[in-house]
């Protein structure tokens, strides 16, 4: 009995966890958006990081691995904001990562390849900004991991449904 109401304790301790992460990554961060106030956000990324390390990236399902990607994604806004373009890429590259994971278990999700493209537009963009654009489509970038339905050059993103 006492197993069981443990169990049950953790789960339901995860998910209002889980829950508070998406208040903050997701409707928390819309309305401070627009208001330039991202950086009240700042610690949010590196802890929904740390504690999804804690879950092990093997055993997240796909809301947690979204989730995942999304706190990826505010660290890289966040580095970049502050000039800090290798930190970024780092961040928008493991996005794009988890996001690849993502569109493998569903390959014709288009929520999966939209957030796919965004992952490798973040990336692709720092690699403009440094003014290395072929370097984001070489063999190995997230661009050239796209799926099938995907085809990304340097000029277009084009997703099949």
């Amino acid at each position: 009995m006492t197993t069981v109401r443990s169990r049950n304790a953790a789960q339901s301790q995860r998910a209002q966890a889980e829950d508070l992460f998406e208040f903050m990554l997701g409707d928390l961060r819309k309305k401070l958006e627009p208001v330039g106030r991202l950086d009240v956000l700042d610690g949010v990324g590196e802890k929904a990081l740390g504690y999804y390390a804690k879950q092990g990236a093997g055993r997240l399902d796909a809301n947690a691995l979204g989730r995942r990607s999304r706190a990826l994604h505010l660290i890289g806004q966040m580095s970049e904001q502050r000039g800090q373009l290798d930190a970024a890429l780092g961040a928008f590259k493991r996005g794009a990562d988890t996001t690849a994971q993502l569109l493998q278990r569903a390959p014709n999700d288009p929520q999966r390849i939209f957030d796919h493209a965004q992952g490798v537009y973040w990336g692709g963009n720092i690699a403009w900004r440094r003014g290395q654009v072929a370097a984001a489509f070489k063999p190995g970038s997230a661009g050239a991991r796209a799926p099938p339905a995907c085809r990304f050059t340097p000029d277009t993103a084009i997703c099949r449904r």
